[in-house]
């Protein structure tokens, strides 16, 4: 039986994927294992997924439909696909267990939840499979081809860079927007924030 510290990650969205991309590079693996535990084949970055369903210009799901293959270090750390279902702790100190759908248990001494949030809607609901992804994203650009009316919900940077790719389908997208961003942008500087914090706490464990 191993005598290296497990430490693992649930989680593999923006967060999970980029503390571990930082941590595995400094993370003594004479003394510690490491584990990347997500639901999904690929990393999927929501906001590009947007402009990807309009237009198969730039290959863009190339791009944002990424591989976990560079998120560690060539030869450390370890990518586990499942989805979580319980987390059992031993005790304060005494780590614990993660188990998956399929039953498999993996063994823990630190565990970080990066679990995220749900984005809702019906382009955000994409499946955990590269073959799947791909059906998905060329069943909303046919449905988006064929639409004679589009509403776009929201005048941001997303939103209004989306709209010269919808030019060549209709003559013009309607787009609604609303003001008072304030709490949007104060919730994304504490989660930057927070980030910084858990990855100097962990930083002390190598």
């Amino acid at each position: 039986m191993s005598s290296k510290k497990q430490i693992v990650v649930v989680g593999g969205g923006p967060s999970g994927a980029q503390f571990s991309h930082w941590f595995t590079k400094k993370l003594d693996f004479n003394k510690y294992d490491y584990t990347l535990i997500t639901k999904n084949e690929v990393y999927i970055h929501f906001p590009g997924t947007l402009r990807t369903i309009v237009t198969p210009e730039g290959k863009l799901e190339e791009r944002v439909f990424m591989s976990y293959d560079k998120v560690f270090v060539p030869g450390k750390g370890s990518l586990k696909i499942g989805r979580v279902t319980k987390i059992e702790s031993e005790g304060k100190d005494k780590g614990g267990k993660v188990i998956l759908e399929n039953g498999e248990n993996v063994k823990y001494d630190v565990l970080v939840l990066a679990t995220g949030n749900n984005w809702q809607g019906t382009v955000a609901e994409y499946p955990s499979t590269k073959k799947e992804i791909k059906f998905v994203v060329d069943e909303w650009r046919e449905k988006i081809k064929a639409a004679s009316t589009i509403a776009v919900g929201g005048g941001g940077a997303v939103g209004i860079g989306k709209c010269p790719y919808l030019v060549g389908n209709i003559s013009i997208p309607n787009i609604v927007h609303r003001t008072g961003q304030r709490n949007q942008a104060f919730l994304s500087r504490m989660s930057i924030i927070l980030s910084f914090r858990l990855f100097s706490y962990l930083q002390s464990l190598v």
